[in-house]
């Protein structure tokens, strides 16, 4: 036991490395424990803890958030007409029936024998003062009674005011505002000050607006502590109904928004899906009516999820109830609080055929009424002359499905005789190119040829022959310098094919050439190429005698931790030859060669805390192994 303390002090100290803790253990299950004792019965030195546990993970416990995962705000119907941002004060215009009060500025102005314009201030009394008169009381009346009772007292100063030779006209300049109180779920309540020609509308955005969860339907106007009006907004939003526009608002007045008293979502196949506010005798066609009506591809039959009201559930767990309800039965629908409504997409019939392969337009089309030269006609292709020969029109396949057999019938027939041929519904009609019409196979040579550009390709065309079409070479060319890239085809993990333009290696005259192939003639170089570990790498004059030794001479020697031994030379054409101690002297070296002296790479040095971790690793299973070991016996 004082050997397993041990052990266990080892194994503690590397819990963390491991991200196994001791509580895990004791978590194994029954089939793990056999697993793991299995095992150490026949002695599998390469079982490890960890292996045991990730094969059947220990099961963890997370608590997670019942709220949906679609995080998308649903839009509730009316509220975003009060997002608006309107200065009312420049774009409302004075009522006939407005009311001149304290605060007002009013224009006077009189023209014809008399002309003169003056500009007053009703006073807190409702009078304005005029010189040579006094006091004229104009308020609580509207501008047309303010302007006779004008045109009396100015009479006594301008007489031809009576008899028409002088006009007077009253016009306000500036009004006062009117203090309205907002209460309930509004956004900003208390005392707004609010345009004295403001509707309900216009109020309620002055004030900032109703919270989301505030009545649009109920929004009650209270004057002196009685209920003055009981505005509903749906008919103005639905229907354009402004019956509320007729009412006044007044100094003191109090607007009062009230909760929802019933919501309902409606989604799926309307027009306008969100939260609407239902009246108590209002069923599930008004709300339909509200959401703009149903779409084109509404099914015929609605699903409704209700909540059941706290006070009528017999248990929480019993707290929805849901039920289907056709069209017709919309108007007998009164639904409770906080329902949803799903209007489902009426389901597809599946009624075609599929056209693949060699048609201008592949996909699903029609079959009743048609006949297969009909779909193979509106697929396209057929009455095309040069596209038509791309086709392989004798032989149309249709695979039909047979309820008697697991796999298709396999059906064909030409298209001379598809005018015969009579489908079903899902059948598969392929159309098989001709692979032979439309290959165009081509060859580049590029470089120091007399004429550079595209050939047709030939089979068996070798790189002679490739470059005897293109002329030849020229006076420049490299006759070793000859570099070929090829189309190398190969299947990827997904089944498709994989095309990659490859460089080939030791390219001769004699090489056979495969379909768009790129030759390159590479012109003449008077020098060698040195890189890697060499004092001065760089070009270095080719000259005809001199050896690989002397290059590296030339190039200022080897560096130290040079690689004698893996000094290598690369043709221009891609060859690749090695030079060894015992060969170096006998490799012919020719213009545009490179030589690549490659250097010695630095042992790693010991990594201490790697070995320490892994150390540290094989100690924790051990000891987690011989803890269970010991706990089963």
């Amino acid at each position: 036991m004082k050997n397993y303390l041990i052990i266990l002090i080892v194994f503690s100290s590397s819990l963390i490395a491991q991200s196994l803790f001791p509580s895990d253990l004791g978590k194994l299950n029954n089939r793990q424990l056999d697993q793991l004792k299995a095992q150490l019965i026949e002695n599998d030195p390469d079982v490890t803890m960890n292996q045991i546990v990730t094969q059947d993970r220990i099961p963890q416990v997370q608590l997670k958030s019942s709220a949906p995962k679609n995080t998308k705000k649903v839009y509730s119907y009316g509220y975003d007409f009060f997002t608006k941002d309107i200065n009312f004060y420049d774009n409302a215009p004075t009522p006939n029936d407005y009311i001149l009060g304290p605060g007002d500025e009013i224009s006077l102005t009189l023209w014809g024998e008399t002309n003169l314009k003056e500009n007053f201030i009703i006073d807190k009394n409702g009078s304005i003062f005029y010189k040579n008169i006094g006091f004229i009381n104009i308020s609580d009346y509207t501008l047309f009674e303010a302007e006779n009772i004008l045109k009396e007292e100015l009479s006594k100063l301008y007489s031809t005011i009576n008899s028409s030779t002088t006009y007077l006209r009253l016009e306000i300049n500036r009004i006062k505002s009117i203090n309205v109180y907002f209460s309930g779920l509004v956004n900003s309540p208390g005392i707004h000050l609010i345009h004295p020609f403001s509707d309900i509308i216009q109020a309620i955005i002055q004030s900032g607006g109703i919270k989301g969860i505030g009545s649009l339907r109920n929004i009650q106007i209270i004057r002196n502590g009685k209920l003055a009006h009981d505005i509903d907004l749906y008919p103005f939003f639905n229907q354009g109904n402004d019956k509320f526009k007729k009412i006044k608002l007044y100094d003191n007045d109090t607007i009062y928004v009230p909760p929802v008293g019933k919501r309902t979502w409606i989604k799926g196949e309307v027009l306008v899906p969100g939260y609407y506010e239902l009246k108590k005798d209002e069923s599930l066609y008004d709300l339909i009516k509200y959401s703009y009506g149903l779409t084109a591809f509404a099914s015929s039959e609605f699903i409704i999820k209700e909540l059941i009201p706290l006070e009528e559930r017999s248990s929480d767990d019993l707290s929805y109830k849901t039920f289907v309800v056709a069209n017709e039965q919309s108007k007998e629908i009164f639904l409770n609080n906080m329902g949803t409504v799903t209007i489902p997409k009426i389901p597809g019939v599946f009624s075609s055929v599929q056209v693949l392969g060699r048609v201008k337009a592949p996909g699903n089309y029609p079959y009743k009424n048609n006949s297969l030269k009909d779909i193979l006609d509106l697929a396209g292709g057929f009455n095309d002359p040069d596209f038509r020969k791309s086709i392989i029109d004798e032989e149309i396949l249709i695979l039909r499905k047979n309820e008697k057999k697991i796999y298709a019938d396999e059906l064909t027939t030409s298209y001379e005789n598809a005018n015969n041929f009579q489908l079903s519904n899902g059948d598969k009609i392929f159309v098989y190119e001709n692979v032979d019409y439309d290959n165009q196979f081509t060859i580049t040579v590029n470089g120091e040829v007399a004429n550079p550009g595209f050939y047709s390709f030939e089979q068996g065309m070798t790189v002679a022959s490739a470059i005897a079409k293109a002329g030849g070479m020229n006076i420049l060319a490299d006759k070793n310098g000859i570099t070929l890239t090829e189309q190398f085809k190969s299947q990827g993990t997904d089944g498709d094919i994989l095309v990659e333009n490859i460089p080939a290696i030791n390219v001769n005259l004699n090489h056979i050439l495969s379909p768009n192939s790129k030759i390159n003639i590479l012109s003449k170089q008077n020098s060698v190429k040195i890189i890697g570990n060499v004092y001065n790498p760089g070009l270095i004059t080719y000259s005809k005698n001199t050896t690989i030794k002397d290059y590296i001479r030339l190039a200022g020697g080897y560096k130290p931790e040079s690689k004698k031994n893996k000094v290598y030379v690369k043709r221009t054409n891609g060859e690749i030859k090695v030079v060894s101690l015992f060969r170096g002297s006998f490799i012919r070296i020719k213009s545009g060669d490179l030589i690549v002296v490659p250097k010695k790479e630095k042992d790693s040095d010991f990594d201490i805390t790697g070995f320490v971790s892994d150390l540290t690793s094989v100690l924790a299973n051990i000891a987690a192994i011989l803890i269970i070991v010991d706990n089963q016996n």
